[in-house]
Formats: structure tokens, sequence, C-alpha cells
């Protein structure tokens, strides 16, 4: 018989640490909030390894958020105990904000646990966002966002500047940019309209590509396509080769 770490078999079984916990252990909710005033127009980074970053621009010159726990346990019990071991504080140097947490203190290094953070911004914020597993979305923002999702949806609109996207597996949408946008790596359907500067895509995408009123420059690059065109009024759209 071969005893391994409970963390180690989630991979050795070809699941997901989420898939693993939601066959084994039950699953309970808690909800953390952290707040701080900020000065001028704020940088803020968050990473989140499992779960989703939902980040809105509001007019409060402060950062709040709202962290939903979903911590699988044998019992209750152990998963309140795991819940008020977990901290979250914000954290700042150089105008730079950063939300944190104590995540790597926990058992296992909390991976029988799912951030759902939903966070409230002066608009004038830049974010930096990284989400391993779970979606990202940003909206009501004026300042150059950079969005990575490994494993998940990305989601923006009404923003002012230039976005910056990186996926690797998932769908990309975004609506009413106000600057420029640019997006690399892979995944499935990728949607953008109306944006007032230039669009370039560069990676491999598999789903349906539809982009519509780009104001300026549409470059499209992949192993199998390269698309350029000065101006698009109106939509264009492309699904496995065939263009619309």
């Amino acid at each position: 018989t071969i005893l391994r770490p409970w963390g180690d078999w989630p991979s050795v079984m070809g699941m997901s640490d989420q898939q693993f916990s939601e066959i084994f252990f039950n699953s309970y909710t808690f909800t953390q909030k952290v707040s701080q005033d900020v000065q001028g127009s704020p940088h803020l980074l968050v990473v989140n390894r499992r779960g989703n970053v939902d980040i809105r621009g509001s007019g409060q010159q402060s950062i709040g958020a709202v962290i939903q726990e979903t911590v699988w346990a044998e019992n209750e019990s152990a998963a309140r105990k795991i819940a008020g071991e977990l901290k979250f504080h914000i954290s700042e140097n150089g105008g730079q904000y950063q939300l944190a947490s104590n995540l790597d203190s926990l058992p296992h290094s909390g991976r029988a646990l799912r951030l759902d953070m939903t966070i409230s911004v002066p608009q004038s914020t830049s974010a930096e966002v990284t989400v391993n597993e779970g979606d990202v979305t940003v909206s009501g923002l004026k300042g150059d966002q950079s969005l990575t999702a490994r494993r998940g949806d990305v989601r923006a609109n009404n923003l002012e500047g230039v976005l910056r996207v990186h996926q690797s597996r998932g769908a990309i949408s975004a609506d009413s940019v106000d600057g420029s946008m640019e997006i690399e790596g892979r995944g499935g359907d990728v949607s953008v309209q109306n944006v007032t500067g230039s669009v370039t895509v560069e990676g491999n995408f598999s789903g349906a590509m539809r982009f519509e009123n780009i104001a300026q420059m549409l470059r499209y690059n992949s192993s199998r396509t390269s698309l350029n065109t000065q101006k698009l009024t109106g939509s264009l759209t492309m699904d496995m080769g065939n263009l619309t």
C-alpha cells in the first residue's frame, strides 16, 4: 500500500483540486470583507488560484473586497476552523495595492478552498489580475488593465485605457473599450466590439471569432490565419476558418 499526502491525490487521479474536493468532502460557504481608503489613481494587484474575480469601478475613493469562501471539509466544524484561520488584508506600497491573504499557511496551502472575489475600486484604478482557475470580469474603469486567465473566461466592458488579456483556456468578451486591446494565448470564443483604438490578437483560439466596430487597426495572427484590416465598420465573424 502506498500512502500519499492528501495534496498529491488530485493529480494522481487526474483531477483538479476542486473536483477532488467535491467528490470526497462537503462544501461550506463563508464571507469575509476587507476595505481600505486609497489616494490618487491606484494600481491593484490580485492573484487568485481558484475562484472568480470581479472588479467594478465605483465613485468611492476606496478599495473594498467581498470574498466568498467555499471550504470543502469533513464537517462544518472543520470548515469553520479553516475559514477562521484565513485572513485577508489590503497592502500598499508606493501607490500599488495588493489584495493578499495567508492562504499558503493553511493546511495543504488552502487547496480545499475556492475564493470568489467581488472588488469595488475607484474608477481611475488600473488592475493587474491573474486567475489560475476561474473567470475574470472588469468593468467601469479608467486605466490600463492587464488580465490573465489560465482556465476561465474573461469579460470586460466600459473601460478607458489599454486592455491586455492573456489566456490559456476559455472565452473572451469585450465591449465598449475607449482605447486599444491586446489579446494573446489560446482559448475558445472571442467577441470584441466597440473599441476606439486598435485590436491585436496573437495566438490560437478554436472558437468563433467576432469583431464589431473597431475604429483603428484590427490584426489577427494564428498558426492558421493572418488578417489585417485598417478599420472595421460593422461586424466580422470567423468560425474555424470561415470568414463572414
